[in-house]
């Protein structure tokens, strides 16, 4: 190494006199090339700190106990100071977050908590900067597949796939009746094929996300911000910004060359005044559509009367400060648009130029001047996913995603918390799924009369005089929904009534409206 150098500073003397530009030498563009990798690591650790930021004042979060205000602390820190250690301790103190939340948590939690894992296992390692660059890209790639992948597939159950009971209606009814209220009367026909067609659209379109992360990123990218810019703009009570907001930011593994220059670039007033308003004019569609609809014009929207529209009043007061999280998914959104500019870019660079440079990084273009570029070049190309190697830290956190979102609905281990939200997935009492079964332990206890809680049978609520379960279960949500949506579903053949025990379990009862006095009650197993 004595030796390069002084060569080099020889030549460089050399070239000077004669007026010459000096080519940097292999060991200055390692240099460089290890600075621009660590810059990728660094710029994902302070975007993740920012939107847990967010979360916290614009979000569902607050601060209750030291625990807490301490995670913020140490987000804060990772944010603005180039530290290491900060960024480590926020990271872990987040996924250790998870523990506490167990198990009334839902699935983005537990995708949140699990690439928190694979990142600070991985990124924080000893060794190459450009192996462990590596290792993370490929292990968060890998638990996006996963996720998505498994999303769609435990929707293929007779439930979800029949328009008259799937949760699918529901949000595409509400997506019609806020943005298109007039179609259902001029054009009945398209507005109905538009609702039936939802089941499959999602299915469809979740199982393209997880096959594109794999081999395609930038296209599951692209994909991904469109059906989480559906869901942000679905009205309440179905409006989950929050769960876009936390697969954005992991989108960043997925083109990480072109979301750090985005993310360079937003620093600049200009760049981050456009997704700002990214964010505003996202969050203003969203709130006039929510404003339409009758409830808020209150128009009670209930049919028990004057107390359940008070109540339906109150719960969709305090829902419609979801739309600040709106705000957020826009502004990371923008981001991610603005990143996948870039790496399309990129590609069309590979087009024209071919491959080159077979000495730099797969991240960063080390030909381009002494102090490297994360912009646009032939020789930013990231290596395939099968090309990519793993270490102990990644293999983990794949293995656990695997187990998580793959194998703890057939076990029967967990429920609300897994890939499965919004699949209508029967856990109990057998299986509705087109071709796995669900909660075998729960069924092999029972047959081997084992002394466990897990091991009883199923149980159907006919009368129930317990205030915290009734609060709690089956957790009917059908008032908060539009007239609208309602009538949508009915000519579709669905109930026109919707149930959410998860929200009340997770979020709290506040979030669902009560049963009114003199109702009927809902029997349900």
């Amino acid at each position: 190494e004595s030796r390069t150098s002084t060569t080099a500073g020889l030549n460089v003397m050399n070239k000077i006199d004669h007026a010459e530009v000096p080519t940097p030498t292999r060991s200055s563009r390692d240099n460089n090339s290890h600075d621009e990798l660590c810059r990728i690591g660094k710029t994902f650790v302070r975007l993740w700190a920012v939107s847990q930021i967010a979360h916290w004042f614009l979000g569902a979060l607050s601060i209750r106990s030291p625990w807490q205000a301490l995670q913020l602390s140490l987000c804060v820190g990772a944010a603005f100071m180039d530290s290491q250690l900060l960024g480590a301790l926020a990271i872990g103190s987040r996924t250790a977050h998870l523990a506490t939340r167990i198990p009334n948590a839902y699935d983005s939690e537990y995708l949140d908590g699990l690439t928190n894992l694979a990142a600070f296992l991985t990124l924080y390692r000893s060794g190459i900067a450009a192996r462990r660059i590596e290792e993370t890209r490929c292990t968060i790639r890998v638990q996006l597949a996963i996720f998505y992948l498994a999303a769609a597939l435990w929707k293929l159950n007779t439930s979800f796939l029949d328009p008259r009971y799937s949760c699918a209606s529901v949000y595409m009814a509400q997506l019609v009746d806020a943005y298109a209220p007039s179609l259902p009367r001029t054009n009945p026909f398209i507005a109905e094929a538009f609702v039936t067609a939802g089941p499959w659209l999602t299915v469809v379109g979740e199982a393209a996300i997880g096959l594109a992360a794999a081999v395609a990123p930038t296209l599951a990218v692209a994909l991904g911000l469109l059906l989480h810019l559906g869901i942000a703009l679905t009205p309440p009570p179905h409006d989950i910004a929050i769960y876009g907001v936390k697969c954005a930011v992991r989108f960043f593994w997925l083109i990480p060359v072109g979301a750090t220059s985005a993310c360079m670039e937003a620093v600049h007033p200009i760049w981050g005044a456009m997704h700002l308003a990214a964010g505003a004019v996202l969050m203003g569609v969203a709130t006039a559509a929510a404003a339409s609809s009758d409830e808020y014009r209150g128009g009670g929207n209930s049919d028990g009367g004057t107390q359940a529209s008070a109540r339906v009043s109150e719960v969709l007061a305090t829902l419609s400060q979801a739309n600040w999280v709106v705000f957020s998914y826009g502004c990371v959104a923008s981001l991610m648009s603005r990143a996948l500019l870039v790496e399309c870019a990129r590609a069309g660079s590979r087009i024209a130029e071919g491959f080159t440079s077979p000495q730099s990084s797969p991240y960063v273009d080390a030909s381009a001047g002494a102090h490297g570029s994360l912009h646009p070049s032939a020789s930013n190309s990231p290596r395939p996913l099968a090309r990519s190697r793993l270490r102990l830290g990644g293999m983990i956190s794949i293995i656990m995603t695997f187990v998580w979102a793959l194998m703890a609905v057939p076990l029967g281990l967990l429920d609300v918390s897994t890939p499965n939200m919004f699949s209508n997935l029967r856990q109990s009492g057998g299986s509705n799924h087109w071709l796995l079964p669900t909660s075998l332990l729960q069924r092999w206890l029972a047959r081997t009369g084992a002394a466990s809680a897990y091991a009883g049978g199923v149980v159907r609520v006919e009368e129930c005089n317990s205030t915290w379960i009734n609060a709690h279960h089956p957790g009917e949500e059908s008032a908060i929904l539009s007239r609208g949506t309602r009538d949508m579903l009915r000519q579709i053949g669905h109930s026109g009534r919707s149930w959410s025990s998860a929200t009340a379990n997770v979020v709290g009862a506040w979030a669902l409206p009560a049963r009114a006095d003199g109702a009927p009650f809902t029997r349900y197993t």
